[in-house]
């Protein structure tokens, strides 16, 4: 009996009515979060692997765009 049961949408109490207004926004954006595993790739695994961001040009942006305090944000330098 329980799946001719009509599905009920239930509302939750505690959503602010902006979230309920953007919810098919926020199912795109995990959709567009989502990996995808099937998509053929160009080079094997070590030649993705992330090495590091190249310090010399990502300082050399900062410096560009005026971001100065972006500069402490990376963990790993080449």
């Amino acid at each position: 009996m329980l799946a001719s049961s009509p599905v009920r949408r239930r509302r939750c109490p505690f959503a602010p009515d902006w979230l309920l207004e953007r919810r098919d926004d926020a199912f795109l954006y995990r959709k567009l979060a989502t990996l995808v595993d099937t998509v053929p790739l160009e080079g094997s695994l070590e030649e993705l692997k992330f090495l590091g961001v190249p310090r010399a040009h990502f300082e050399r942006w900062c410096n560009e765009l005026g971001v100065q305090r972006l500069k402490t944000a990376p963990r790993r330098w080449q």
